[in-house]
């Protein structure tokens, strides 16, 4: 049977197959009636401006720029959720006060904001995100050995793969840890779950991980972080490369891999520990003797052949 035809005035369907398009389609307009000196930013149906602050100027464009998208929402018929926004403001500047209004109502000011799952402060720290999910995957992991009957140590090491890592490595590119005392938190989860398998307990951490054919958390990460530079360098994602990586195509050929790129200096820790920052001295590290650079597939093979004890603590 075919559903009757009805003319629709507003928004699309949900649950069609379509709809997810059309929506994009339908939401796409709102970032043309912003001014070149707003950024803006949509996934789904989220949308984050953001501008410098550093004049009143400055806080007259971002407020007409609310006031652009409050125009949008009435002409579109797509009513914004004002209670689920806010504002948060980056560094030191003493414009944190500075009021600002979306559809007549003020938005609140927070120190904290969760953006796509990963929560983080005014000051780019990732503090509160890690000891989150540091949480939830410690009480899943519990909940794993409570309710699985088996006492396998392979059958339950597979379950933490698939239930509680996950949790520890969503977006790890953006708030991996720098800190020995935040790396070890997180390693904990894996450390404390492998104790506790039978027959396990009377052996060290790492001869666990050997005995499981497992790696840290902490090496884990770093070679998601290879595998994201990768994709950056041969352009495997949509983004400006140069925006990230600059490369050494401009310095005389060392021995090492053909695609080294340019350690910055960095003055503040938080760029330091910036993604593109803290892989550059790892990526330029790799031999092209055991990586293999003609393909993604063939990249992700040969990079877990890597020894990392230099740059690892596990």
């Amino acid at each position: 049977m075919v559903s009757d035809t009805v003319k629709l005035i507003s928004g699309v369907i949900q649950g069609s197959c379509l709809g997810p398009v059309l929506f994009v389609l339908y939401i796409n307009g709102i970032t043309k009636v912003l001014s070149n000196n707003v950024t803006c930013l949509l996934f789904a149906d989220d949308v984050k401006i953001y501008t410098v602050l550093k004049s009143d100027a400055d806080i007259v464009i971002l407020q007409n720029a609310l006031d652009e998208i409050t125009d949008w929402s009435v002409k579109w018929q797509m009513p914004i959720s004002v209670k689920k926004c806010s504002v948060i403001i980056y560094g030191k500047s003493a414009l944190t006060n500075v009021p600002f209004y979306l559809c007549g109502s003020c938005l609140k000011s927070t120190d904290v904001v969760k953006d796509l799952g990963v929560t983080n402060n005014s000051h780019l720290q990732f503090t509160g995100h890690i000891n989150c999910i540091v949480g939830k995957a410690h009480s899943r992991a519990y909940l794993i050995r409570k309710c699985f009957v088996s006492r396998n140590p392979p059958l339950l090491m597979r379950a933490f793969n698939t239930y509680v890592r996950p949790l520890l490595e969503y977006a790890s590119s953006v708030w991996s840890p720098q800190y020995n005392y935040l790396i070890d938190k997180v390693e904990s989860v894996q450390r404390r779950f492998t104790k506790r398998l039978p027959g396990y307990s009377v052996l060290d951490y790492p001869a666990r991980l050997t005995s499981l054919k497992q790696c840290s958390l902490e090496k884990r990460r770093i070679v998601h972080d290879l595998v994201l530079t990768y994709k950056f360098i041969f352009r495997l994602v949509d983004v400006q490369t140069s925006n990230f990586f600059t490369l050494r195509n401009d310095v005389v050929p060392t021995r090492g891999n053909p695609y080294k790129v340019l350690i910055n200096v960095s003055r503040m820790n938080v760029r330091r520990h910036f993604f593109t920052e803290r892989i550059a001295l790892i990526w330029n590290s790799l031999p092209p003797s055991v990586v293999d650079f003609r393909t993604l597939l063939s990249f992700k093979r040969t990079i877990t052949n890597v020894h990392m004890n230099l740059f690892t603590r596990y």
